[in-house]
Parts: C-alpha cells; sequence; structure tokens
C-alpha cells in the first residue's frame, strides 16, 4: 500500500480510452522493488485523490534503488517509484481510500507498533532500577517511561473500545490523531529517558537494543510532530464554529 505525498513528487491517474493509467511519481513506496503488485494513491484531475491497484512489474515501472542510508529498518527500503503510462484499475470511487472509516484504523495501528516498539526498548530501565548501583535518578528515569507508556496503553485501549463499541467512530479523524499524539509522544519520551539512563553503551555493544533504538526513531518520524498538533487544534476549532 503506497498512500504517502511528498513535495516536488506527484502521481497522477488519468481515464482513457484503455482506462485508467498512472503518470508520475510516487514517493516512499517500501520494498517496491521486492512486490509483484500494490495498491498505490494517485491524483486525480477534480482534485481528489484515487486508490488504484496496479502490477510492478511491468513495463513503465521503475523502483528506485534509494536514497536509503536509514541506521533504522535498514532493509525496508522506502524510496520512490516512477510510473510512465501504467495500467492501473480502480479501487472503489473517488476519494473512498482517505474517507473510510479503515483510514483512521490504520493510523491508529500505527500507533500500536509505536507502543510496542517503545516497551520493547524501556525494557533495561526496569533492570538499570533495580540493578546494585542504581540510585533515585534511575528510578526516576523508570518512573516516568512506565507512567507515560501506561498512559498510551490506556488511550490505544479506549480507542479500541470505540471502534469495536462503533465501528464508525474509527472514521474520526479527531479520535486517530489523538491517539497518535499521545501514543508519539510518550515513545518520544521513551527514546529520550533510556538514552540519559543508560548512556551511550548500549547504543554501541548492544546490537538489539541498538536496532530497537534506531527503528523506532525512523518510524516515530511518521508522525508530523507541531504539524498533526496543528491538525487537531484545527478541528477543535472548525468544530467549536459549528
Amino acid at each position: 500500500m503506497f498512500a504517502a505525498e511528498a513535495a516536488g513528487l506527484r502521481l497522477e491517474a488519468r481515464e482513457g480510452t484503455r482506462g485508467w493509467t498512472l503518470h508520475g511519481t510516487k514517493p516512499w513506496c517500501s520494498l517496491a522493488a521486492n512486490l509483484t503488485h500494490a495498491l498505490v494513491t494517485a491524483s486525480l484531475e477534480s482534485g481528489e485523490r484515487g486508490l488504484f491497484a496496479v502490477e510492478l512489474r511491468t513495463d513503465g515501472v521503475r523502483p528506485h534503488p534509494g536514497p536509503w542510508v536509514a541506521r533504522g529498518m535498514p532493509d525496508v527500503v522506502s524510496a520512490p517509484v516512477d510510473f510512465d503510462d501504467v495500467p492501473a484499475v480502480a479501487v472503489g470511487p473517488a476519494g473512498w481510500y482517505l474517507s473510510r472509516p479503515g483510514f483512521a484504523w490504520g493510523g491508529m495501528s500505527v500507533a500500536a507498533c509505536w507502543w510496542g516498539a517503545a516497551v520493547g526498548l524501556a525494557e533495561p530501565l526496569r533492570a538499570a532500577a533495580t540493578s546494585e548501583r542504581a540510585d533515585q535518578v534511575a528510578l526516576v528515569h523508570l518512573g516516568r517511561v512506565d507512567a507515560a507508556l501506561w498512559g498510551a496503553r490506556a488511550v490505544l485501549a479506549e480507542a479500541a473500545a470505540l471502534v469495536d463499541a462503533a465501528p464508525g467512530a474509527g472514521g474520526d479523524r479527531l479520535l486517530a490523531e489523538r491517539v497518535r499524539a499521545v501514543v508519539a509522544d510518550a515513545a518520544g519520551l521513551t527514546l529520550t529517558e533510556t538514552d540519559a539512563a543508560l548512556g551511550p553503551t548500549p547504543l554501541v555493544a548492544d546490537l538489539a537494543h541498538a536496532r530497537r533504538a534506531a527503528d523506532l526513531h525512523l518510524y516515530l518520524r511518521q508522525h508530523h510532530a507541531l504539524r498533526d498538533s496543528a491538525r487537531i487544534g484545527r478541528e477543535l476549532a472548525a468544530r467549536a464554529g459549528a
């Protein structure tokens, strides 16, 4: 599923006598060189975005080998793909992919992955806090991370309950943005606190820990920080004025 957008890159879908064709470049296409087919979003003449099924191993499709120098997720190359007059099949009506409840569910699912990664990253804090050399500061680091992750878990559980009780509620973008903001803050704090508490040693001597830290740091950048917070504020202001 390739649905990311980036400044300066654009993928367009055009309908003609041969049906739909794709033209342009799609950014952030994870493992595109290893896949045979994909679902991609593309801009329509109407200004909306449509969802299309496309074969990747056909003429006109060129996955870029990079750039991909990431230390986190080094094997999950996420690079642009060029499409030159490539046949595609429309999936659903225009705008359907972004408006369906499942789109918001997907955003919250990513937040659940952040949370799980942060839980694993924080585990060494427990050992540090219970060692003979542990001091009050070690306990502070553990307590701050535990409280943040516990709160994030509660938010994820509440969101899951809302979706289960009323699936349409999962389509509420405000719910998804709030969940992602809370979990992103907790995961970011976990990165900061583990670095401060454990120092550089596990980052240079513990391969599993170093990988977890690098993976989470990169994956967490799917959250757009202040821009996502601004979207929450914009939605709240719009609802207040309605």
